[in-house]
């Protein structure tokens, strides 16, 4: 599902839960969609890509209009928080989900970097292994060429 489509219902979802009285704490897998949209229109912001038949000004225009359109449902979010729950809950749900974002781009860079060193570890190995066998097939030749 695109990242602004799910943003924009889950936001509705919320709203309606929040009209209705329903307390945020039941609100939670609503609360994630939500927020899982809005970082994934803020990562296609970030890295959107060309495409061959859209122009830069285009591309650039649709990433920025999504992107204001969850920052403006993500303000008014905080808000509808601030004004029907404790005044702290947003900042501590920031908090946490600044948290959240820190630990998944540290097992991202993790993952990576032990991708790297296994890549590298099945290079040497490989080259190690064919080292021997050229060196290995080197001296059967000269043992047969000479001795045989």
């Amino acid at each position: 599902m695109d990242p602004l489509t799910l943003a924009i219902a889950s936001f509705e979802t919320v709203k309606k839960g929040i009209a209705i009285g329903k307390d945020l704490n039941h609100m939670y897998k609503d609360l994630l969609k939500f927020c899982n949209g809005i970082d994934g229109v803020h990562e296609s912001h970030m890295k959107k890509k060309a495409s061959r038949f859209t122009s830069a000004s285009e591309e650039a225009l649709d990433t920025f209009l999504a992107k204001k359109q969850v920052d403006d449902m993500e303000n008014a979010l905080r808000e509808m928080i601030m004004l029907h729950g404790n005044y702290n809950m947003w900042q501590q749900f920031q908090a946490i989900r600044v948290d959240v974002r820190k630990k998944r781009k540290e097992a991202k860079l993790k993952a990576e970097r032990e991708r790297r060193e296994l890549i590298r570890a099945i290079t040497i190995g490989t080259f190690t292994i064919l080292g021997t066998i050229i060196l290995g097939g080197i001296a059967f030749n000269i043992y047969h060429y000479y001795f045989v």
